[in-house]
């Protein structure tokens, strides 16, 4: 028999530290999705394992503080920051504003590879 864990009723600490875990599978993280603590949810939408819907749901949070933090994410889906955009919220909005440019910058921007060449200097005897 296994013990099953209801994450909606964990400390925010413990919530938080899963939450930021790697490993974590996406059904827990869906669940954390739903804590009562705002860093839990921070934390779940941080994560690059959290289901697409999960991070959709959680840009509609009601805590501004949340969705801010979405906003400031470039490695968010562009169809989530395109709506955190539109946020009523207008720090929200503008923050969303900035990382889609930030991101356009970085996409169009290509790195450049310098290689120097060294002079060789040949005696002839």
């Amino acid at each position: 028999m296994t013990a099953q864990i209801n994450w909606l009723r964990t400390s925010s600490l413990w919530g938080k530290e899963v939450a930021e875990n790697p490993d974590t599978s996406s059904d827990t993280l869906s669940k954390l999705a739903a804590h009562a603590d705002v860093e839990v949810r921070i934390a779940v939408a941080d994560q690059r394992n959290t289901p697409f819907v999960t991070v959709m749901l959680l840009a509609q949070d009601l805590h501004a503080d949340l969705r801010y933090a979405m906003a400031e994410n470039h490695n968010l889906h562009t169809d989530v920051l395109n709506m955190l955009s539109n946020d009523g919220n207008p720090f929200v909005a503008h923050r969303a504003k900035k990382t889609m440019a930030r991101c356009l910058i970085e996409a169009t921007t290509k790195p450049t590879l310098v290689v120097k060449q060294q002079k060789s200097t040949f005696k002839i005897a």
